[in-house]
């Protein structure tokens, strides 16, 4: 069965979501569409590149990932592409997104054919849609439009080692509240011992590296999440809402 992620910062109060999948469904009702998420942070090409990065793979080779995201960012100037990347297809705008979910280079890049004068204000709808939906059902790339050589290139912001800390930034938070930094363990260059570390977020000092089962209700704890970021958690609770932080604020893993 053909399949399509979908990936936007729509949310879920609006038809928006609803109309992308119509369209998709109008081209062909046997594609499968699955969401991976629709609560980005409004324009957040940081937060979309964490989620997609650890979940593309998971699904078979050939899905296509439909990607609306910061789609008012220059949009005058921004291409609408079709790329193939990993043995994956994904279409959506040349805002610097795909730079940053692979390390590898796409084998092919198309931008879609429209109307840039003509292209509406829901292009998702009215144009990616179906470039997805073609992709899906066996098109090539280079159906959907004329090939180019690059796409836009963002800088991530790594997290860097100074004295005898990591600094990082917060990238991402999860429906639990949990804190989620750009501190990838399993990254850096060098080996670190959780055991003689600690965490500091603002005016909070996080001392102590755990897993769920052993801090008590109410207890802020840090750990290392299912795809090797370092993670700050409260046992039942909610650790950005209670500890007062967000996205894009710095976290500090401090060696001792």
């Amino acid at each position: 069965m053909a399949v399509i992620t979908f990936t936007s910062d729509f949310g879920w109060r609006d038809h928006y979501v609803a109309a992308v999948k119509a369209r998709v469904l109008a081209f062909n009702q046997n594609i499968q569409i699955i969401d991976i998420t629709h609560e980005i942070e409004p324009h957040n090409i940081t937060q979309t590149s964490y989620i997609l990065k650890n979940v593309f793979r998971d699904f078979p080779i050939g899905t296509v990932h439909l990607v609306g995201v910061n789609s008012w960012d220059n949009r005058d100037e921004t291409k609408l592409i079709a790329l193939r990347l990993e043995e994956h297809y994904f279409v959506g705008f040349d805002n610097g997104i795909f730079s940053l979910i692979s390390n590898k280079k796409p084998m092919v890049i198309c931008e879609l054919n429209y109307d840039r004068n003509n292209m509406g204000t829901f292009s998702e709808k009215t144009i990616m849609a179906n470039a997805a939906a073609q992709l899906a059902t066996g098109a090539s790339v280079y159906d959907l439009g004329k090939q180019v050589i690059n796409i836009k290139q963002l800088l991530l912001s790594l997290a860097f080692k100074s004295n005898n800390e990591i600094i990082g930034q917060v990238v991402h938070i999860d429906n639990y509240g949990n804190i989620i930094s750009n501190i990838n363990t399993k990254e850096l260059d060098f080996d670190i011992s959780l055991a003689n570390t600690s965490v500091v977020l603002g005016r909070h000092h996080i001392a102590n590296f755990s897993n769920f089962s052993i801090p008590s209700h109410g207890d802020s704890f840090a750990f290392i999440n299912n795809s090797n970021y370092v993670t700050v958690g409260i046992k039942c609770g909610n650790a950005s809402k209670l500890l007062g932080v967000k996205i894009g604020q710095e976290m500090r893993l401090l060696l001792r």
